[in-house]
């Protein structure tokens, strides 16, 4: 038996001996894999971190460089605070003291962007409402803010908790938009309502727009009429023969303008004018036209009373030259009399007239001439002849 026992013993122990290097290899082997795995984790977590920090300095720097603001609207409070910039006061502000910064005719579409979010409505909303950077003074300096609103969900809840509201400055943008609006608005009046015909081609020569006395002149039967919108200017009857494509130039002229297609007769006043580019290259083409049929014939009708008036005068100066020649042949007055003044002028000639005489020195004037004639007839007349 002891025999037994000393050859089974030093199996037992090569058996435990075996054991123990397998146990301790697979608990080397693990905590070598589990000391990879960890380091690869905080490998990974700190190039996150990284990450996370970059991205975070990029759009602090963004931030920093559109000057935007950053809010938390925290709906259970009803506050809103400054998370970026410091466009509240620092301990926040309210709900109904927020509305007092707020331009009362924007005040409507700020509760509509909060309704539309606090109420689960979307998840991201926009609006523009002007926004009083005096704060508490409320002296009414008025900046226009954009505001995009991102609502902040807990798991669970189907109404959101928080409002993250980045706001950005667009007051300068909107302003300078309106005042160009204004202006493309002013001219586009202007050009609408010419008296002249206005219209721009491309510099194919196809035209891109035209205004209403264009469209009156060449009798457009639709305001896209493809007859002028698919046919290009080189090759209308008016410009056929005087425009190329290849090189446009100044022209002004005058034309009877025949569009036998459109029904359009009448006689016009034209002006071609290229837009050239820095290159020199050709851009645009502006034209307009004006109907002078009405202007024509004015002219001419006036044309025509010109002869006829200068014809007349020559045939009342012919008159007057022999009225004058048979006045100073036949030693013959005319007079003129005014009964308002009761005065007679008489006139040696048409234009030499002598002082005027009433109608009293007039009378006696005949009655003693005639009685003083009588007179020198009786004492010249001999004793036989009485």
């Amino acid at each position: 038996m002891n025999s037994i026992s000393l050859h089974i013993a030093p199996l037992l122990i090569g058996s435990f001996d075996t054991t123990s290097v397998l146990i301790v290899s697979v608990m080397t082997i693990a905590f070598i894999i589990s000391w990879a795995a960890n380091r690869i984790s905080i490998l990974r977590i700190r190039k996150r971190v990284s990450e996370s920090k970059e991205i975070y300095d990029i759009l602090q720097h963004t931030l920093d460089l559109n000057d935007n603001y950053v809010l938390r609207l925290d709906l259970r409070e009803r506050n809103a605070y400054n998370l970026h910039g410091q466009m509240l006061p620092e301990s926040g502000i309210g709900y109904e003291d927020s509305l007092q910064y707020i331009h009362p005719e924007d005040q409507h579409i700020y509760r509509d962007f909060l309704i539309t979010l606090s109420k689960g409505q979307a998840r991201t909303a926009e609006c523009v409402f002007r926004w009083d950077a005096s704060g508490e003074h409320h002296t009414g300096k008025w900046r226009y803010m954009h505001d995009q609103g991102v609502a902040e969900y807990i798991e669970g809840q189907k109404l959101p908790t928080n409002i993250f509201c980045t706001l950005t400055d667009q007051t300068e943008r909107i302003i300078q938009e309106r005042e160009e609006q204004e202006l493309t608005d002013k001219y586009r009046k202007t050009f609408e309502q010419s008296l002249v015909g206005l219209a721009f081609y491309d510099k194919d020569g196809y035209l891109l727009t035209a205004n209403q006395k264009m469209r009156e002149i060449l009798k457009f039967q639709s305001e896209d009429d493809p007859y002028y919108y698919e046919n290009a200017l080189y090759d209308m009857p008016t410009f056929r023969d005087v425009l190329s494509n290849r090189h446009v130039e100044e022209l002004y002229f005058c034309s009877k303008s025949v569009i036998i297609d459109r029904g359009v007769n009448c006689y016009t006043e034209l002006r071609v004018h290229p837009i050239y580019d820095e290159k020199g290259e050709l851009v645009y083409i502006t034209f307009s036209i004006r109907d002078v049929t009405q202007e024509r014939e004015l002219y001419l009708q006036s044309k025509q009373n010109a002869l006829e008036m200068r014809k007349a005068n020559e045939e009342i100066q012919n008159l007057e030259n022999e009225i004058q020649y048979l006045m100073d042949s036949c030693d013959m007055h005319f007079w003129r009399t005014t009964f308002a003044d009761k005065t007679v002028t008489f006139y040696q000639g048409l234009k030499t007239a002598m002082p005027p005489m009433s109608f009293d020195a007039l009378r006696d004037h005949f009655v003693q001439s005639t009685f003083k004639d009588d007179l020198r007839r009786t004492s010249c007349r001999s004793p036989r002849q009485s």
